[in-house]
C-alpha cells in the first residue's frame, strides 16, 4: 500500500532517530525507514560518550547545543531515559599541544561549557590511582559523562511517535525517486512512500543511498572496536572519562560499577558493512590492556570481559556532512560522522529540522558541514588549534 509523508528519514540510529523527533515535534507527517532494527548499525556498539571538548568550534557548538538532551532528558525530549550518567571527562594532548588546549579551552569557556585547565595535583584528587607523572595540564569537564546509546535512540522514538511519527523496521530502501532532480518518493520493500523530502542518516550505507540520486559522497565504511575490563579489586572505584594522547591515542570510561571500557584503537576502513568481525580483532585485549595499564598501573591484571566492534560512515575529511544536497532538491544528509556522531545527535536532529522547515537552521550554524565544502576544495575546519589525530 502506498504511504505519504512529508519527510522519509533513512536509518535507525540515533542520528535518524533525533531527526525524526525533532520533525515530528514540528508537526511534520515522517516515516523513518531501517532496513534492519532500531540502532542495529554504529550506534548499537557505541561508546556513547558525552562530553563538549572538541578542537574546533563547529563541532563544539553542537556538543555544547546537545548536552541539556542528555543532562535533561524527560524536559527535552519527553519519553524515554538515555540513562546518562556524569562521570566527568578529562583530555589530554601531547605536551607539544599543550597551548592548543589551553586555547580551545579558553573558547569553550566563552560559549558557556563547564571546563577547566587541571594539572597533576588536580587529577590526583579526581582519581588517586592515575599515572600522573607525565600530566603537565588537562582539560576538565566535571558535567560531562556516558549515556545508554539504544536507550537514547528508543527515546528519541517513542518520543516521535506519540506525535505521530511512523517506523518501517525490516524495511530495505530500494530507490529514491525524482522528477526534474527533485525528490518525489522513495521504494521501499515494504511499497513507495510519496514525500518531497529525503534525509539521508544511514551511516556505513550513506554512499549507497545517495548513489540512488547519482550523488558521490564521499562516505566509505570505517570498523571500530572497543573492549570491556574487568577493575582489580584495589582499583574497584569508578573513574572519569579520559580521552588520552600521552599513553597512546586511546579512550577509557567507567562500564558499570565494576569495568572499564577502552575504545579508539585499531579502526580499520574499507570493510564490508554487510559482513564484518562484530568482535575485537585478535591481538587487541593485549594492545588495549597495554595502553589502559599505562595510565592505570593496575590494570595489567585486568581481566578482558568481551568486546563490540561497529561499522559507521567516515567522510573523507574526517568530519560529518550536515545539510541539504544542492543538486537534488529535497536531499538531506546526516552522514559521515566518523565515530562522533552520539553525542552530537541531539543537535545534528535540530538542524536538520530546522533546515527543512524553515530554511536554515537557526539554533546552530552548520554551514561548516555542507557538502559542497569537499566540491569548492575548502577544509572549514582548519585553525591552529586542531589537535594532530582525530578520535571519539
Amino acid at each position: 500500500m502506498n504511504k505519504t509523508a512529508d519527510v522519509v528519514v533513512i536509518g535507525a540510529g540515533v542520528t535518524g532517530a533525533s531527526i525524526t523527533f525533532h520533525l515530528a515535534e514540528r508537526g511534520l507527517n515522517v516515516i523513518c525507514v531501517e532496513r534492519n532494527y532500531v540502532a542495529s548499525g554504529a550506534t548499537g556498539s557505541s561508546s556513547a560518550l558525552v562530553r563538549m571538548h572538541y578542537d574546533n568550534e563547529p563541532e563544539m557548538k553542537l556538543a555544547h547545543l546537545s548536552y541539556p538532551y542528555f543532562n535533561n532528558w524527560l524536559d527535552m525530549v519527553g519519553k524515554g531515559n538515555c540513562r546518562f550518567i556524569k562521570t566527568g571527562f578529562i583530555r589530554l594532548v601531547d605536551s607539544i599541544e599543550t597551548e592548543k588546549l589551553q586555547n580551545n579551552v579558553g573558547v569553550m569557556k566563552e560559549m558557556g561549557v563547564n571546563t577547566s585547565l587541571i594539572g597533576r595535583d588536580e587529577i590526583r584528587y579526581i582519581s588517586d590511582y592515575f599515572y600522573s607523572e607525565d600530566i603537565e595540564i588537562a582539560a576538565w569537564e566535571p558535567d560531562s559523562g556516558y549515556a545508554d546509546p539504544i536507550a537514547t535512540t528508543l527515546g528519541f522514538f517513542s518520543s516521535a511517535e506519540s506525535n505521530g511519527a511512523k517506523l518501517l523496521d525490516n524495511t530495505e530502501v530500494i530507490s529514491i525517486k525524482t522528477n526534474d532532480s527533485r525528490i518525489t518518493g522513495v521504494n521501499t520493500s515494504d511499497g513507495f512512500i510519496s514525500s518531497p523530502s529525503v534525509v539521508n542518516a544511514a551511516g556505513a550505507f550513506a554512499s549507497n543511498i545517495a548513489k540512488m540520486v547519482d550523488v558521490d559522497l564521499p562516505v566509505e565504511p570505517i570498523r571500530y572496536q572497543a573492549g570491556i575490563f574487568r577493575r582489580p579489586e584495589e582499583i574497584a572505584k569508578s573513574h572519569p572519562i579520559v580521552m588520552d594522547r600521552l599513553g597512546g591515542q586511546f579512550y577509557f570510561r567507567p562500564e558499570g560499577n565494576f569495568n572499564t571500557l577502552v575504545g579508539g584503537i585499531g579502526a580499520v576502513k574499507g570493510i564490508d558493512p554487510n559482513n564484518f568481525n562484530e568482535s575485537t580483532a585478535q591481538g587487541f585485549p593485549n594492545t588495549a590492556r597495554d595502553v589502559l595499564s599505562k595510565r592505570i598501573i593496575a590494570m595489567r591484571s585486568a581481566v578482558f570481559q568481551g568486546g563490540r566492534a561497529a561499522c559507521d560512515g567516515i567522510s573523507r575529511d574526517e568530519y560529518a556532512i550536515i545539510g541539504n544536497i544542492p543538486d537534488v532538491e529535497g536531499f538531506y544528509c546526516a552522514v559521515g560522522h566518523s565515530g562522533h556522531g552520539f553525542k552530537i545527535a541531539p543537535a545534528v536532529g535540530l538542524a536538520t529540522a530546522e533546515l527543512i522547515t524553515n530554511g536554515v537552521s537557526k539554533s546552530v550554524d552548520i554551514s561548516a558541514f555542507r557538502f559542497s565544502r569537499f566540491k569548492e576544495g575548502v577544509n572549514p575546519f582548519t585553525n591552529p588549534n586542531i589537535y594532530g589525530v582525530r578520535s571519539q
